[in-house]
């Protein structure tokens, strides 16, 4: 496992097409599998009351310079939507994501 920009968190391998994020003391905290290209098929993660939401992504669209998923579903059926634009923000964000104190 190697530490990523948060080192409270780790990435691991779990399956050739699986990568699982992990708390230092071993907690899974989400996931994602991609295809041979290295493009997001789904992403799933634990939600804070203790189960977990999933989406399934469509095929990797140029938006301008960017490539980006074309579309998204929640692997339930709940959620479901379309790119239309997908930009890239060179400011910081207008909210704090660090956790509260």
């Amino acid at each position: 496992m190697q530490p990523v920009a948060d080192p409270r968190l780790r990435l691991a391998w779990q399956e050739p097409d699986r990568v699982v994020v992990s708390t230092a003391g071993g907690r899974e905290r989400g996931w994602w599998r991609i295809d041979e290209t290295g493009a997001p098929l789904q992403w799933g993660a634990a939600t804070p009351t203790g189960g977990t939401v999933a989406y399934v992504y469509g095929p990797v669209k140029a938006f301008g310079t960017v490539n980006f998923p074309a579309w998204g579903a929640a692997l339930d059926g709940w959620w479901r939507w379309d790119y239309v634009k997908v930009d890239v923000s060179t400011g910081p964000l207008a909210v704090s994501l660090e956790p509260p104190p």
